[in-house]
């Protein structure tokens, strides 16, 4: 064998045979070129811009929201913080000590002589001495 390779034969194609033509079959010619070419490429340009502005439009909103969120949220904490501070001070100004106190600046004094009236007999009695 030698270093030298051989090249197959080419093998040519058999001859289609002719046909006749089937009836009801016709040649469709070529569409000519669109010329609105320029129409449509102005109509996607405008479709994409719109598309492009209603995106920043409504990105725009949604960050607004967000700040106006942000704002109510601050705004609700302080509330609830003076709602806070303003039960301590009911609490506060409510209980027992909070309420003599204010009794003694107004000048009042405890009670020494307690009476108790009866409402079904009508009569006023004196405290029950322990």
């Amino acid at each position: 064998m030698t270093a030298i390779s051989v090249a197959p034969a080419r093998r040519f194609p058999a001859v289609r045979p002719i046909t006749t033509p089937v009836t009801g079959l016709q040649v469709v010619p070529n569409p000519a070129p669109s010329k609105g070419f320029f129409r449509t490429a102005a109509i996607c340009a405008l479709v994409l811009l719109l598309a492009l502005g209603t995106a920043f439009f409504l990105n725009t909103q949604m960050v607004h929201g967000a700040y106006e969120i942000k704002r109510a949220t601050i705004e609700l904490n302080e509330l609830k913080a003076n709602v806070d501070t303003i039960r301590g001070e009911v609490i506060m100004v409510s209980s027992a000590q909070g309420l003599q106190d204010k009794a003694v600046k107004i000048g009042m004094v405890p009670a020494t002589d307690v009476r108790y009236l009866d409402f079904k007999t009508g009569e006023v009695t004196a405290a029950k001495q322990e």
